[in-house]
Order: structure tokens, then sequence, then C-alpha cells
């Protein structure tokens, strides 16, 4: 199953921020740090904020660093430690550049990392509200967690599954952006604007073709 979740969401600072997803990349290399080199950040603003879902194969990890275009990337919300998988929302204010290096350091080596990244323009860094849900048992069914979002916010979200097969996620209350697999790991993420609060909006994750443990 899908063992992780997590969902973001931002306040917005003047009418509905506006979101897109720009890249995803992965890896099967057994590693501590990685660079992902020259990803797409979207356009240009100097309100836009750069989201970075981060996803190791070891569930002792914490988050220690990591730039985006040279920006600094600062923790949102990671799982905790179960099940060897750990995924971290990551952000960084970044004006310029339509693509950069993106560069993240965690606390132990780990295969089969993936990235997916977003660009969030007119919000504030302010987060105001993170969720997860984890998921121990094997078979098909969803991973789910409730979150609020302010009127004109975004909720991102990314989960990851394996191993075993080549996973994939549908997901329910907000729109999928990508699947991948690596090392027969699956990573999958989505992301919608909205215009009104929501409110305990409960966001479903389903895994098929994966199975873990």
């Amino acid at each position: 199953m899908f063992q992780n979740n997590l969902l973001f969401g931002a306040a917005s600072i003047s009418a509905v921020v506006t979101s897109d997803f720009t890249a995803n990349d992965g890896t099967a290399t057994n590693a501590g740090d990685l660079t992902f080199t020259d990803v797409a950040l979207g356009d240009e603003a100097a309100d836009r904020i750069i989201i970075v879902g981060l996803s190791t194969n070891d569930y002792s990890n914490t988050y220690t660093s990591g730039t985006v275009a040279g920006n600094t990337l600062s923790l949102v919300v990671q799982t905790p430690s179960v099940n060897n998988h750990t995924t971290f929302i990551l952000q960084a204010s970044v004006a310029s550049g339509t693509s950069g290096d993106i560069f993240v350091d965690w606390s132990s080596t780990s295969t089969a990392t993936q990235i997916g990244v977003w660009a969030i323009y007119g919000a504030n860094s302010t987060v105001s509200d993170t969720a997860y849900a984890i998921l121990d048992s094997g078979g098909t069914a969803p991973v789910s967690a409730d979150i609020d979002c302010p009127a004109g916010g975004v909720i991102v979200g990314i989960s990851r599954n394996g191993p075993n097969g080549s996973p994939t996620g549908v997901w329910s209350n907000l729109t999928e952006d990508f699947d991948a697999a690596y090392d027969a790991v699956g990573v999958t993420g989505a992301h919608d604007n909205f215009a009104d609060a929501q409110s305990d909006r409960t966001i479903t994750c389903t895994q098929t073709g994966g199975i873990y443990p």
C-alpha cells in the first residue's frame, strides 16, 4: 500500500493562489544526498514559492538541507519513522529562473529517491495546515487524510508505495499530476487550487500494482 501521504495548504495573499506542477524526477541510486539538474521551475515571479515533495527509502531519515536554484529549502512536514519510507514536503522562495538544480541531503543512505515539484504564485510562506496518513497493511485499500485550506489557497500532496511491481496512484478530491516508479517503488503527486475555504477535506490515494509490506 501507499505508505506516506503528505498534504500542504498555503494561505492566500490576494484573490486565488495559482499553482502549476512543473516536474518530477527520481533515481534508484543508493545515496545520502542527490542533485537533480536543470529541473523545470515554471514561470518567474517575485512571489513564486517552489514546493518540492521528496521521497526516500529509509524510515529513519530526517531532512538535513537542500536548495533549489541556490535558494534554501525549508522543511514543511514529514512522515514519522515507520515502514521504511519517509516523505518530506519542502519549500523555498525562488523569484528568478525557469529551471535550476535541486539539491537535497538527508540523514541516511536511501535508494529509490524521488521528487515532485510545484510552483505556487500569490501565496505567503506560512503553511496553514499539514496532514499525513500511513497505511501499513498489504492490498489496495486507499490511504486517506483530512486537511483544511483557506479560501484562495492550494493543497499539494505526495504519496509513496513499494516495493514489488511498479505501483501507480489514483487520487480522490485532488487532481493527480504524476506517477513514477524507480527501483519498483512508486511515487505519485497531486494538487489543486481552491477559491472557497476547505474544512476537513478528505484526500485519498489508492495504489494499484504494488504491495507493501
